[in-house]
């Protein structure tokens, strides 16, 4: 990852202009859209910021450029225009991973209450082969919390995160892609929700001054097939019960 070198007078603008945000916006605006910015440079009245992503760019676009443009224009006394630019690999969200390659005769065909192996169908009668009755038991198939892991990162003003990871199997531990979790954290009653992707896995963040730690609480998991069995999950880092985990400041 290529890292940013800063420009001392890009520096103190974009102080003046954080100064400015805090004391007009609320604290989880300026976490999810002004945490990640850096300032790059300030060259002929052009004040250039590295974002994150596409998404932020567009964000402070148009809602708060007016604003970026008149706290930097307070700070150096004359009009200056914002540019961003989108910092490679600045960030590094959780993203679909491919699912293993299998044979065709592993592979299984799943339902929500069917599990069974689908095999190679032999030609009746072929050299070789031999008819059998093979009955196939029906399981429940359903959903629980695999692994359920936390991260703490440091932010800007005393602000931190705290990122948590929601790994969803179903009865065979197998990745289950399109499940939507809801958690909650201890510091409030806001809702939070991600969509697993295909791996499995999906991603939700905490933001917080005051608190040293925050707690997350998985509340429940839906899927369009699969019924979620809270009983059964399970975390194999052992670093919480798979349906809470803590995660404090770093």
């Amino acid at each position: 990852m290529g890292s940013i070198v800063h420009d001392t007078a890009a520096l103190e603008v974009w102080s003046g202009v954080l100064a400015k945000a805090r004391s007009e916006l609320q604290d989880t605006t300026i976490v999810m859209w002004f945490a990640d910015v850096q300032p790059v440079s300030l060259v002929d009245e052009v004040l250039t910021l590295s974002v994150p992503s596409p998404l932020v760019r567009e964000r402070l676009q148009h809602h708060h450029l007016s604003m970026i443009e008149d706290s930097a224009a307070h700070v150096l006394g004359h009009p200056v225009k914002i540019e961003f630019q989108v910092g490679e690999g600045m960030r590094h969200p959780l993203g679909d991973t491919p699912e293993p390659m299998t044979r065709p005769e592993e592979r299984a065909v799943t339902t929500g209450t069917q599990v069974q192996a689908a095999r190679p169908s032999p030609v009746l009668g072929a050299p070789g082969t031999r008819s059998e009755n093979v009955t196939v038991s029906s399981i429940n198939n359903t959903s629980h919390v695999s692994d359920l892991d936390g991260l703490g990162r440091r932010l800007f003003l005393g602000f931190w995160e705290a990122r948590i990871t929601i790994r969803i199997a179903d009865t065979l531990n197998r990745p289950v892609g399109s499940a939507r979790v809801s958690g909650l954290f201890n510091d409030g009653t806001s809702l939070f929700q991600c969509t697993t992707a295909a791996n499995g896995s999906c991603t939700v963040s905490g933001y917080q001054l005051n608190l040293s730690c925050l707690t997350f609480t998985v509340t429940g998991v839906t899927h369009a097939t699969l019924k979620y069995q809270p009983a059964l999950n399970s975390d194999p880092d052992g670093d919480s019960n798979g349906t809470q985990i803590t995660v404090c400041r770093p």
